[in-house]
This record gives structure tokens, sequence and C-alpha cells, in this order.
């Protein structure tokens, strides 16, 4: 069983990843490789692993993989650990939910 790794341990070029997962999860709702690909231009199987450590190393609750949409959603525990979990962060958190649920209502009708 791995140990939990310190948040102060990690690479800075590891931190800035973990940040636009939480960042991606936290804001949109949804974490793909695609998030990092685009951002780091690193490789898919970089990415996977990426998000893959995240979870096991460091927020195990998190994430959680929806196969539906084939990524990574937060979980009600969501707690971040990179990034600032600032009132003036959620505000967009509940407009995409909002506007998620409204897309399947509309999309059902």
């Amino acid at each position: 069983m791995k140990r939990k790794q310190s948040t102060v341990q990690v690479r800075w070029d590891l931190a800035l990843r973990y940040r636009l997962i939480e960042t991606a999860a936290w804001r949109e709702g949804r974490l793909t490789t695609g998030h990092l690909i685009q951002s780091f231009g690193i490789s898919r199987q970089q990415a996977s692993k990426d998000i893959n450590t995240y979870i096991t190393e460091h927020a195990p609750k998190n994430l959680t993989y929806d196969k539906q949409l084939k990524g990574y959603m937060p979980s009600k525990q969501f707690k971040p650990l990179f990034i600032d979990d600032s009132a003036s962060a959620r505000p967009a958190v509940v407009v995409m939910l909002d506007s998620s649920e409204r897309d399947k209502k509309l999309s059902s009708a």
C-alpha cells in the first residue's frame, strides 16, 4: 500500500498538473486526460499516470470515474489540496451543475 505523499514534497511540474486536475474538476465538473494533454503537451499515458497518481497518493476521495462521460467528476467529498478552496471558486461549479441539469431536462423533453 502506498504512503500518502505530502503536497509540500511534490515536484513543481507535478504540482502544476495537480492544480489543473483540481481546477478542471472543480470548475468544469469533469476532468479528462485531454485537459492535461492540451495544457502541458504531455502524452495521454503521462496524463493518465498523473491523474492516477493524484488519486492514489494525494486525494483518493476527490474524483470518481464516470464511464458515460469518459472522465472524472469531483466527488461529494471533493476537497482541493493544490488550489484555493475559496468561496469565489464555488459559483462556477454551481452554475455548471445547474446548466448540466438544465441540459439533461431539455434533452429528455
